[in-house]
């Protein structure tokens, strides 16, 4: 009720500031609304006759022949019916890489926040200690776990945004950037594994 009439008071807001005189329009008259189901008078039929039947549950539809033809169709098409694209592999790659970052960073940063409750040590010395702990094998292969994600996700958000400019959009630089993501990730994570 109230919605009606705050709408009909802003509704005659504009003959008030031309110095009109508004419709006169009462609330119940703009409430009142024409419903020819109910005109009938209810105590002259019995209440089953105005009673709508709702449809029938989906179960109670189906039948042995229509679960058979579900059985049979075939499964819709996926990504295995295209054929593989670079661009698909590097969409996937610069999601899973920031997915890997960003998660890292967050289970860093937590730890480093409950470190002090829990009794943890995870200041910097510590973790240089730990590392310098480990077999050469398992630093190189910690680096390169660190190293790809980080230049590869790097490299791939500055082809972004050059896309963003609008530079490179035809197909054959979509490709040829591609490349050069894929070719500066390669050297910039050996180089960050062999001489950082």
């Amino acid at each position: 009720m109230a919605f009606r009439t705050i709408f009909l008071r802003r509704s005659l807001q504009p003959f008030k500031h031309a110095g009109l005189t508004p419709p006169r329009i009462t609330l119940t008259a703009a409430a009142h609304q024409i419903r020819l189901a109910a005109t009938a008078n209810p105590s002259s039929k019995p209440l089953d006759d105005l009673v709508v039947p709702l449809p029938k549950p989906r179960d109670e539809l189906t039948t042995p022949m229509l679960e058979a033809q579900r059985r049979h169709r075939p499964l819709t098409p996926h990504l295995s019916i295209y054929q593989p694209q670079l661009t698909w592999y590097m969409s996937a790659f610069h999601r899973l890489t920031g997915l890997f970052i960003g998660g890292t960073l967050y289970a860093y940063l937590g730890a480093y926040a409950v470190a002090p409750w829990m009794g943890w040590h995870v200041d910097t010395n510590t973790l240089a200690s730990m590392v310098a702990s480990w077999p050469v094998v398992v630093k190189y292969v910690g680096k390169f776990c660190l190293a790809f994600p980080a230049t590869y996700y790097f490299l791939d958000t500055i082809r972004h945004e050059i896309w963003n400019f609008g530079y490179c959009l035809d197909l054959k630089d979509v490709y040829r950037t591609g490349y050069a993501v894929l070719a500066g990730t390669a050297v910039g994570t050996i180089w960050l594994m062999f001489f950082m």
